[in-house]
């Protein structure tokens, strides 16, 4: 339990069962309905964003390649125009954990994995 709520403070997976809960999965979910794929070095990623609720959703769509959080803010940013941050939640109390970790395989490691949420500035 306590895992799935630090967990949830990162990325976007299932979480406690709490109607505020759904109700942001609910939101998350039709935003990730209408995402499109972006490249970014040749690499493939499934993106969508709600400037007016300051957040982008990001995943690779495909695997076989590294990516950080470095990549992923620096492609919301590009892509919304706004300044990105990437909260690590979870992953800040990991030893070792910098903006240009691997994060390929925390996600491979992450049953429920469907995307990486970033807050942003607009």
């Amino acid at each position: 339990m306590i895992f799935a709520t630090l967990v949830a403070a990162g990325c976007d997976v299932t979480g406690p069962n709490s109607s505020e809960m759904a109700a942001k999965r609910a939101q998350n979910d039709a935003l990730w309905s209408q995402r499109q794929t972006v490249t970014d070095s040749g690499k493939a990623y499934a993106f969508s964003a709600d400037t007016t609720r300051e957040i982008a959703l990001i995943a690779p769509a495909a695997g076989g390649f590294s990516y950080t959080a470095s990549d992923l803010e620096r492609i919301s940013t590009a892509q919304t125009g706004c300044q990105a941050l990437f909260q690590g939640g979870f992953l800040d109390l990991l030893d070792g954990y910098t903006p240009g970790t691997n994060l390929r395989g925390t996600q491979e490691g992450m049953e429920n994995f469907r995307r990486w949420q970033i807050n942003l500035d607009c």
